[in-house]
């Protein structure tokens, strides 16, 4: 099995939501900061994680996004909630 390395970075307005994702999210991976953690998953693992914190937000005011760190060539960016798509001639940045 293939793995890949991911940040996966959370705005949850909600404390106890938030919580609730940081502790599942420690089974999968490392806090890097308050709400990034840097996990090494293969792609089973992703997406048993992504079901699993899938029913801990609110959709509507919350946000997870998962970015695959290597393979730049296929990079693979996942959302969960609010967000606001970036225009394709914008530029990101990763700091």
């Amino acid at each position: 099995m293939t793995k890949s390395k991911y940040l996966v970075c959370y705005d949850i307005v909600s404390n106890k939501k938030r919580t609730k994702v940081y502790k599942k999210l420690k089974d999968y991976g490392t806090p890097v900061q308050k709400s990034v953690f840097e996990c090494i998953l293969g792609i089973a693992q992703v997406e048993l994680m992504w079901k699993e914190i899938s029913p801990l937000i609110d959709e509507n005011t919350d946000i997870i996004t998962l970015y695959r760190l290597d393979r730049i060539e296929q990079t693979c960016i996942k959302n969960l909630g609010f967000y606001i798509p970036h225009e394709e001639d914008d530029e990101l940045i990763f700091v």
